[in-house]
């Protein structure tokens, strides 16, 4: 009865056919010609009362700002527009399976990219029996982000999305890279950010070692923030560097840390020595080219939100992992671009459907504009 007064009090007494759309017509004077306005626009072929913009709001607000279906729906129902979660979590799947399409266009511009950041992180999913480890990875560019979820961390991941393509990756020293390093599809960079990182977590073994170390590598940073600042990112001037001054720290720091007698392997500091060891060629190639980045501090933000969504929902539905990595893909690539995901979202939702596949690729973040021409929403 509560629920039926709401429903009252809301939408007021509406039958089956004055709920329908009204679609007002129009005649001429002379009564020859009749022009009835067009329906209103629809997500997908199925029959739908929700507009766009409810999709793209629910969409974003799941994937970016880690809130759970459930506070969503008790959200909308204290803004005095009561939905179920399970109409909620409908409308999240229907738009994510409508944008599979611009999700298949993403990864063939990945794969083509000469740059890419790659990393992965681990991500709950809700199974028979209790909970399973699932991982989500990111490959992105400075403009777009994909991400990919998975039931495993076996190298196939990366190695089914890249084979077939060539240039450098931005990876972390972890083995399931090294398929697409030994069959020379990609030269793997390293990330210093991961060495600072482990001398850092070292340094109750070593304290003065690892100070220096980390000296030498904020040096470096140093270095790179000051030609950044003057503009020359790039130019031959930010190559002297990195060929001459950079090197230079990088072998320093290689002699102090291989010189110290007496360092236990499975000790922290070991580990770390070992570390630089191992991935000394990945560690160094950015002193051969200064288009190459320092680190992979790139990817590790964009799966901040993954490791947001973990704290606030737990676990994912099993077999949904898909539908929240096209989603994630899309607003991540939002945030890159600088573009406002639910207005990206509103347009591309209702264009993808009669858009050919020859041209899909134009609703790509880096390269959407809305329908009017004008410039996209900013991000706020």
């Amino acid at each position: 009865a509560e629920r039926d007064a709401l429903k009252k009090k809301l939408y007021g007494k509406r039958s089956e056919k004055s709920s329908k759309p009204k679609k007002p017509k129009c005649a001429c004077a002379q009564g020859c010609t009749v022009v009835q306005a067009p329906p209103p626009e629809r997500v997908g072929q199925g029959l739908t009362r929700f507009a766009p913009s409810v999709y793209a709001h629910i969409m974003s607000a799941r994937v970016f700002d880690a809130i759970p279906l459930s506070r969503l729906a008790d959200r909308f129902s204290r803004m005095g527009f009561p939905l179920r979660r399970s109409t909620i979590t409908d409308l999240f799947h229907r738009g994510s399976e409508e944008l599979r399409g611009l999700y298949e266009a993403l990864k063939e511009r990945i794969k083509s990219s000469p740059l890419l950041h790659a990393d992965e992180t681990p991500q709950p999913i809700l199974s028979e029996g209790g909970c399973k480890r699932g991982f989500m990875w990111t490959f992105a560019t400075q403009k777009l982000a994909l991400f990919l979820f998975s039931r495993g961390r076996s190298g196939d991941v990366p190695k089914g999305l890249l084979e077939g393509s060539s240039g450098h990756l931005v990876v972390d020293g972890y083995a399931g890279y090294n398929a697409l390093i030994e069959e020379m599809l990609r030269q793997r960079v390293g990330c210093l950010a991961h060495l600072r990182r482990k001398f850092v977590e070292a340094r109750a073994d070593a304290p003065q070692l690892c100070d220096r170390v980390v000296a030498k590598i904020k040096a470096i940073y140093r270095g790179e923030a000051k030609l950044r600042a003057q503009g020359l990112l790039g130019s031959e001037a930010h190559q002297r560097f990195r060929e001459t001054r950079a090197l230079s720290f990088m072998m320093s720091l290689r002699e102090l840390a291989l010189e110290t007698p007496g360092v236990l392997l499975k000790s922290k500091l070991g580990k770390a020595i070992t570390y630089l060891k191992n991935q000394w060629v990945a560690l160094t190639r950015f002193t051969t080219d200064c288009s190459l980045p320092l680190d992979n501090n790139h990817a590790e933000r964009l799966l901040r939100r993954i490791a947001l969504s973990r704290k606030s929902s737990l676990f994912m539905s099993e077999g949904r992992g898909d539908l929240y990595a096209i989603t994630l893909s899309l607003v991540q690539s939002c945030r890159l671009c600088q573009i406002s995901p639910e207005a990206y979202l509103s347009d591309v939702l209702i264009r993808v459907q009669n858009t050919p596949i020859s041209r899909v690729q134009e609703l790509l973040p880096d390269r959407w504009r809305p329908p009017d021409g004008s410039t996209p929403p900013v991000w706020c």
